[in-house]
């Protein structure tokens, strides 16, 4: 009946056992776990500080360059126009001349200031009846 009893709890004491290892081995490797990260936490401290205040930095940067382009936006003027003709405008401006079109109209339609228009096409006349002078290409 004896043996009995102890063959009954047998099992009983392999499951208690094992218990018992586990907890071991699990306080094992917890001393384990910290005795690696103890070199390894101050650095990643020192790096999680780091990363706060260049995330500060990236904020008040964002922070300054969003009033810059508020600023930007009220203060910058308008754009001057265009000063000069470039040479497709010039070829446009004679061609409607010849088709007839009046210098007010090509100058609406060129979005180009109407005495620029007369002006052109009064160095064109000249040109074309030979009173300006020729260009020295030295």
């Amino acid at each position: 009946m004896l043996v009995q009893t102890l063959f009954q709890s047998i099992p009983y004491a392999i499951m208690a056992g094992a218990v018992l290892l586990t907890f071991i081995l699990h306080f094992a490797l917890q001393r384990k776990f910290r005795q690696t990260l103890a070199p390894i936490l101050p650095a990643l401290q020192g790096a999680q500080t780091e990363i706060a205040a260049l995330q500060q930095n990236l904020d008040e940067i964002t922070a300054r360059m969003q009033d810059a382009e508020e600023r930007a936006g009220v203060l910058v003027p308008p754009s001057a126009p265009k000063s000069g003709l470039n040479l497709s405008r010039r070829t446009q401006v004679i061609r409607m001349a010849r088709r007839g079109d009046r210098p007010d109209n090509i100058a609406a339609s060129l979005s180009v200031p109407r005495r620029e228009v007369e002006l052109l096409l009064k160095v064109h006349r000249l040109a074309v009846d030979g009173r300006l002078p020729a260009r020295n290409t030295e």
